[in-house]
């Protein structure tokens, strides 16, 4: 049970890494790190880990890192894993609250986390942790760049380029009024270096754009296509490709991006791109306080 469990963040040791490395070998065999490279991973960035404690060992342990959007300032809590002997005694959903308590003390305004629709079990410990599922099925779409060529030139990349001023970002605005910023957040966000924004122009003015957000976790380093708003259909394929393309020179790992499922049109845009399904997902949020 939870009470004989130690629930702590991560010490920073290789004794912890080793023992978070044992996890993921139980639970997915995903992990590309060695201890060393994990104790930096936990240490050097904004990423942070909590761990569950059983009998001196790491029976579980949770990961998370602050992302700031366009959307919103949120909290992603990315991997989650419990040795299978130590599961169904509440360590996963102890493990979520901790990492929960950490946005907390961020200062931002949600926690997400992202679940496999078949995942049942995580989906449970979501809920019993304070999440609410949003209405719509995702399908998590995912492009491996790691070493890809660089494909040719595709009609209308010309005219896709980086958000450079406020004069871009009054346009993003007018595609995306809901959007809580001004022209100067904006600008300043596409600043920020772990956000890429690019738009297509078209008639002078901002037609489409495409928000890129850089992340870098146990599993991969590579960046999410967060939003992606287009005012023609023919405009979400450039912008994939060139999407594609800029996280290919950065030396990055993969792209990945959710998509409604029901929207197989867009769907559709990003196979047309080298992206294919990993299957469909389910958006968890728990809201931290007001914004």
């Amino acid at each position: 049970m939870v009470s004989k469990v130690l629930l702590r963040p991560f010490n920073g040791s290789l004794d912890d890494a080793r023992g978070i490395l044992a996890v993921d070998r139980a639970a997915f065999n995903d992990c590309p790190y060695s201890p060393a490279q994990i104790v930096r991973l936990l240490t050097r960035g904004e990423q942070r880990a909590w761990v569950a404690e059983a009998g001196g060992r790491v029976a579980g342990f949770v990961t998370a890192f602050p992302t700031h959007t366009l959307q919103a300032e949120s909290w992603e809590v990315d991997l989650l894993a419990v040795q299978p002997r130590h599961r169904r005694q509440g360590i996963g959903t102890a493990l979520i609250k901790q990492a929960a308590a950490g946005a907390a003390e961020s200062g931002v305004t949600q926690t997400r986390g992202v679940v496999a629709a078949r995942n049942h079990a995580s989906r449970r410990a979501f809920e019993a942790a304070g999440f609410q599922i949003l209405p719509q099925t995702c399908h998590l779409m995912r492009c491996d760049v790691a070493g890809a060529a660089d494909r040719p030139p595709m009609p209308g990349r010309d005219a896709i380029r980086r958000l450079i001023g406020e004069a871009d970002a009054r346009g993003l605005l007018q595609l995306a009024p809901a959007l809580p910023h001004t022209a100067q957040d904006v600008t300043r966000l596409a600043n920020a270096e772990s956000t890429t924004i690019l738009v297509a122009e078209r008639d002078g003015g901002v037609s489409a754009f495409a928000e890129l957000v850089k992340v870098r976790t146990l599993l991969y380093a590579g960046a999410w296509v967060e939003m992606l708003v287009t005012s023609h259909p023919d405009e979400a394929a450039p912008l994939i490709a060139t999407a594609v393309e800029q996280v290919k020179a950065e030396g990055l790992d993969e792209i990945g991006c959710l998509v409604a499922a029901r929207d197989w049109r867009r769907r559709q845009a990003f196979v047309g791109e080298g992206f294919a399904s990993a299957g469909e997902y389910l958006v968890m949020i728990h809201a931290l306080r007001e914004a």
